[in-house]
C-alpha cells in the first residue's frame, strides 16, 4: 500500500512538473494573456482533465509555475553565494553562474510578463506578491554568506548581491531587445572587474558606502 501511495505521489509530482514547464515556456513565448490551459495541456502531453484535477483554475497553475521559478532562483543564488563565500568560486564564476543559472531566458521573460499583467489583474498581483517578497527576502539573507572574508559589512554585501541581480536581470532584458553577444559579454566582464575592485579595496567605504549614507558632491558647489 505504501508503494502504491508513493508511486501515486510521484506521478502527481511528474504531472505538475510537466504542466509548470509547459506554462513557463508558453508564457515566455506568447505571454500570460495569450496562454490557454488547452495549449498548456497539449504542450505538456497531459490530458485537460488531468490538468484541471491538479489546477482547477488557470491562475492556480500560473502562480504555481511562477513560484517554482522563483524558488529555484533562490536555490541557485544560495549555491553560488555559498561557494563564493567559501572561496570555491571566484567573481567570474559567480557572475557567470548568476547569468546562466538564475536568470534564464524563459524565467526572466515570464516574470516580466506576469508583472505587467498583474498591474490590471488584482488577484494575480495579490497571489504573486508574497512569492516575490520571499524571493527578495532570500536575496538579503543570501548576502550574509556571500563575500565572506571580504571585510564588507552585512549591508554592503547585500548591496553587492542586489546590484548583481539587478544588473544581470536588466542585461538579460537588453539581450532580448537587442542581441549583441560581444557587447553583453563585455558588460559582464566590466561588472566583474568592478566587483573585484570593491572587494580588493583597502577603503571599502569610498567604493561602497553603507545604504542611506551616500553623499554626492555637486560640481561647482
Amino acid at each position: 500500500m505504501e508503494k502504491v501511495r508513493k508511486r501515486q505521489e510521484e506521478r502527481r509530482d511528474e504531472t505538475s512538473a510537466k504542466l509548470r514547464a509547459a506554462t513557463i515556456s508558453l508564457i515566455a513565448d506568447r505571454g500570460y494573456v495569450n496562454t490557454t490551459t488547452t495549449e498548456i495541456s497539449k504542450k505538456a502531453g497531459v490530458s485537460r482533465g488531468a490538468l484541471l484535477h491538479h489546477y482547477p483554475a488557470k491562475i492556480d497553475l500560473i502562480v504555481d509555475a511562477a513560484a517554482q521559478v522563483w524558488r529555484q532562483a533562490i536555490v541557485e543564488v544560495q549555491t553560488l553565494s555559498g561557494a563564493l563565500g567559501r572561496g570555491e568560486l571566484d567573481i567570474d564564476g559567480f557572475v557567470e553562474g548568476v547569468w546562466d543559472r538564475v536568470f534564464q531566458h524563459n524565467s526572466v521573460t515570464m516574470t516580466l510578463d506576469l508583472m505587467s499583467a498583474a498591474r490590471s489583474h488584482d488577484e494575480l498581483r495579490e497571489r504573486i506578491s508574497g512569492h516575490l517578497q520571499n524571493l527578495f527576502k532570500a536575496y538579503d539573507e543570501i548576502a550574509d554568506q556571500a563575500f565572506a572574508g571580504s571585510g564588507l559589512s552585512q549591508d554592503q554585501r547585500r548591496v553587492l548581491v542586489s546590484m548583481t541581480t539587478c544588473m544581470i536581470r536588466g542585461l538579460k532584458l537588453q539581450e532580448q531587445m537587442h542581441p549583441d553577444p560581444a557587447m553583453t559579454q563585455a558588460i559582464r566582464d566590466t561588472f566583474k572587474i568592478m566587483l573585484q575592485q570593491v572587494i580588493d579595496s583597502g577603503d571599502k567605504q569610498s567604493l561602497l558606502p553603507e545604504p542611506g549614507k551616500l553623499k554626492l558632491k555637486v560640481v561647482g558647489s
